[in-house]
């Protein structure tokens, strides 16, 4: 009955792509986010339409000229509707005025992740920079091509984890060495002699700890070091008990 119904409903009023477009021609001043709301609220079904997202998005290019329009587009649309963000309108949103104010996007509620994988490839290298100073581990969504050396050294120094992700070829002594310090277990990224340049920083300077000692990746560098290896593991054990000395005293003192 309910699909008869719509088919009635069509046959008088037409369907909501037309309905949308009649609205959208009789609000040429009406912004973008308004426009929205209201095709949203009155004919849903006119967001899948391909003709649709393509007027739409003009809109929103033409609209969003400075990060103040863009913030005030996306703040109206997740008050008033933030389901809209949930469908395919979505890529279309973003594509067309990709989160400009980055400093302001994380009130948007927009999960970084998924907004990144969600823009095409051209702002994925547009917005790369700032990016991935909130999260490094979005370089693994750029073609390993246009894995510039900017690009990782800015994603390593974010998340020394994103190593991974840096082409075998910019793994530069100057690149591993910054992820090593901040992530012991990063080591494991570097070329067997960066390995063993490193493996006293990765100790003494990092974040070591007593399950690394275990770890196959890190047994196979120590074996390599033969009596140095032993003596790195012996200054380790030094250096946490003076930690564990240290800190006892101060809490004994509190």
């Amino acid at each position: 009955m309910s699909e008869f119904i719509q088919w009635v409903k069509e046959q008088t009023l037409g369907t909501d792509e037309n309905r949308a477009k009649q609205y959208i021609d009789t609000v040429p001043e009406e912004t973008p986010q308004i426009i929205i709301q209201h095709i949203y609220e009155n004919y849903p079904k006119a967001l899948k339409k391909g003709f649709i997202k393509r007027l739409l998005h003009d809109m929103i290019q033409t609209y969003c000229t400075t990060e103040e329009k863009a913030d005030e587009m996306y703040t109206h649309i997740h008050k008033k509707c933030p389901n809209v963000l949930k469908t395919s309108m979505y890529t279309v949103i973003i594509n067309s005025a990709p989160i400009l104010f980055w400093s302001k996007m994380f009130k948007h509620d927009i999960d970084l992740n998924t907004m990144f994988q969600g823009i095409n490839m051209k702002n994925r290298l547009k917005y790369a920079e700032t990016a991935f100073k909130f999260n490094g581990f979005l370089l693994r969504y750029i073609k390993v091509s246009k894995r510039s050396t900017l690009l990782c050294t800015i994603a390593v120094k974010s998340q020394p984890g994103a190593i991974k992700y840096v082409p075998k070829n910019r793994r530069s002594n100057k690149l591993v060495l910054m992820a090593v310090r901040h992530s012991a277990e990063t080591l494991k990224c570097g070329t067997e002699k960066q390995q063993r340049k490193f493996i006293a920083t990765a100790v003494l300077n990092s974040n070591w700890s007593y399950r690394l000692w275990s770890e196959q990746w890190a047994i196979d560098i120590l074996n390599t070091l033969e009596d140095k290896g032993a003596a790195l593991k012996e200054q380790w054990e030094m250096q946490e008990k003076k930690k564990a000395d240290d800190w006892h005293m101060h809490h004994a003192h509190i």
